[in-house]
């Protein structure tokens, strides 16, 4: 089976995230209450990009993939693949991503998501806007979705982040 990707590049607008090490009057270098110490999975951060060990992969028999691009952004993240279904939304896979690096989520199911972020350095916490992943299969193969989610400003990008509360990440 031949697989075709339809590529659209998602570039956030209008917000960049741990460019001057804290949120707006704290000073650069200091850690906001809201950072958490350890991954979820309760060990240190990773040191390169990758999935927190231990979680689950969930949303994982697709052809789809997404990336983060976090290569311009002067911070470590924390990343959720979030899904947005009739019953609410869920946390279907979660990363880590240092600053200057990228990592790509593979085999990504078809369905309604959302990226959420946390800079690790100063606390502050994003979501994408809702995306959806695609698929259908054609006499030529299987066309599937291929994302690509910067974390920085880019001018005349399209996809705007909403800032959350800590509670809401």
């Amino acid at each position: 089976i031949r697989r075709h990707a339809f590529v659209l590049a998602l570039l956030v607008a209008g917000l960049s995230i741990g460019c001057d090490g804290g949120r707006p009057g704290q000073p650069a270098g200091r850690k906001s209450a809201d950072v958490p110490g350890v991954a979820p999975n309760g060990h240190a951060w990773p040191v390169g990009a990758g999935y927190i060990e231990g979680l689950p992969l969930f949303n994982n028999d697709g052809q789809s993939e997404i990336t983060v691009d976090n290569r311009s952004n002067g911070s470590n993240v924390f990343v959720k693949l979030v899904e947005q279904g009739a019953g609410g939304s869920r946390a279907v896979r979660q990363f880590h991503i240092p600053r200057g690096g990228r990592f790509t989520l593979r085999d990504v199911s078809p369905g309604n998501y959302e990226i959420r972020y946390m800079d690790l350095s100063s606390g502050h916490a994003a979501k994408s806007t809702p995306f959806r992943i695609d698929e259908r299969r054609t006499a030529a193969g299987i066309e599937y979705s291929s994302f690509t989610l910067t974390l920085y400003t880019v001018a005349n990008g399209n996809m705007r982040m909403q800032t959350l509360a800590a509670g809401e990440f």
